[in-house]
Formats: structure tokens, sequence, C-alpha cells
């Protein structure tokens, strides 16, 4: 798990098969989305929130973002959403995640 600014993040993950950390993290956000828990956006529905819940107190195997990857040295909004003027989760309105 890749952690950037003292949180996990979920922009980058690897795992191997039957993983319950990742498990615990998509049972919140089915969780999240089944009780239409839109307060924070994706941030908090689907994104690193879950992903620190479901770890938190945990030992588990991380490095840091900055020795492993560097997210969007190859890619700007523009490229991975051109189908959608403000396609990136950040640009989507609480109320508008789940419909």
């Amino acid at each position: 798990v890749i952690i950037r600014r003292g949180q996990y993040t979920n922009f980058f993950l690897a795992s191997m098969k039957g993983n319950q950390f990742l498990k615990d993290t998509l049972d919140i956000i089915i969780n999240n989305i089944e009780q239409r828990r839109i307060d924070g956006g994706v941030f908090v529905m689907t994104g690193p929130t879950t992903l620190n819940r479901a770890l938190e107190g945990k030992e588990i195997n991380s490095r840091h973002d900055k020795l492993t990857c560097s997210q969007g040295t190859f890619t700007n909004e523009h490229f991975q959403y051109m189908d959608k003027k403000h396609g990136k989760w950040n640009h989507v309105k609480n109320e508008d995640l789940l419909k």
C-alpha cells in the first residue's frame, strides 16, 4: 500500500488474490453506496478514506509514494477524462454521486 502525506492512498494498489484488507475496503465501499453516504464526496465514499478505515490498527507492508510512483506524471485530467468536460471525481457534486 502506498503512503502519501501520512495516509494510505488508493491511487495504486497491488495485491495477491484473496487479500482480506482489500475485501474489507470493498465491504466499506459497498456499505457506503447502499446507505447512500455521500457526505465527504467520492474521497470518503469510495476513495482513500475507506482504505484507511479498513487498515486502521493493522500491520501492513507499505511504501511512501515518492519512493514508489508519481501520480499524474504521465497523465492529466484532460486526457484521463476526455469524454467529460469536468469528469474527474473532484468536480462532481455530492448529491450527483449516486444517480
